[in-house]
């Protein structure tokens, strides 16, 4: 059991517009499943390249309507609705609309891809 703090959530990407990327949760069990919030502001758009091979992302969109390029090709979504897709190929989140875009986004990564990195991060369940 953890209960993870607002004050431990980090800000791992931000735009010069005022959007942001924040990693809420992660957990290291048998797969490796992250919670981000994201928000993005009128003309933001965050480039991904591809996770490794059998990553999936889950993504709902609360608000605004979200641009979704996976692998060269188009998507999109509005309010209320969800995108799961295969995150191993290069993708990018846009929010070409004129109000703010909010989304939530699980990450999950197939437990033979799991790595650790120097130093770790508590809010993983580990190192």
């Amino acid at each position: 059991m953890r209960v993870i703090s607002r004050d431990d959530v980090v800000q791992l990407w931000s735009s010069p517009g005022g959007g942001s990327g924040r990693l809420l949760v992660g957990s290291d069990q048998l797969d490796h499943i992250e919670f981000w919030d994201w928000r993005l502001e009128p003309g933001d758009v965050h480039e991904a390249e591809a996770h490794v091979m059998g990553t999936a992302e889950i993504l709902h969109v609360l608000d605004g309507d979200l641009a979704l390029e996976v692998d060269g090709e188009s998507h999109a979504a509005t309010s209320g609705e969800s995108v799961v897709f295969s995150a191993d190929a290069d993708h990018s989140y846009g929010n070409h609309g004129t109000r703010p875009l909010h989304v939530f986004m699980i990450v999950i990564t197939p437990p033979a891809a799991k790595t650790v990195t120097p130093g770790g991060d508590p809010r993983l369940g580990g190192a």
